[in-house]
């Protein structure tokens, strides 16, 4: 993550950037009027805007990438709901196997 530093009346901005942001904004230029002492804060608000766009940008690729993890989510749910169907079978099966065995083999429990 890469830093760039500002300086304000109120002291230094410091921006955080991905290297995908500032890539992205490579050869962006923003224009910037420099009257006086109002040009700091229109280079911050420029690189304000610079920096929403990058963001806004993004936001449908991390969007699209959730809508991903969803639907993968809810086909591993449905697996895992199968997968606890078959195993509650098997435990029936395995709770029964004792009589049948029993019953199979003609053995009489005495009375």
């Amino acid at each position: 993550m890469a830093s760039r530093f500002y300086e304000s009346r109120s002291g230094l901005l410091a921006i955080r950037m991905t290297q995908a942001m500032i890539q992205s904004l490579q050869g962006v230029a923003m224009p910037v009027k420099r009257n006086g002492k109002d040009g700091r804060l229109e280079e911050a608000m420029a690189l304000l805007i610079q920096n929403q766009a990058a963001f806004v940008s993004q936001l449908s690729a991390v969007n699209d990438r959730f809508a991903r993890m969803d639907d993968r989510f809810a086909r591993m749910d449905e697996r895992l709901t199968r997968i606890e169907r078959i195993l509650e079978q098997h435990h029936e099966t395995l709770l029964a196997l004792p009589d049948t065995i029993r019953e199979k083999i003609g053995f009489k429990a005495r009375q």
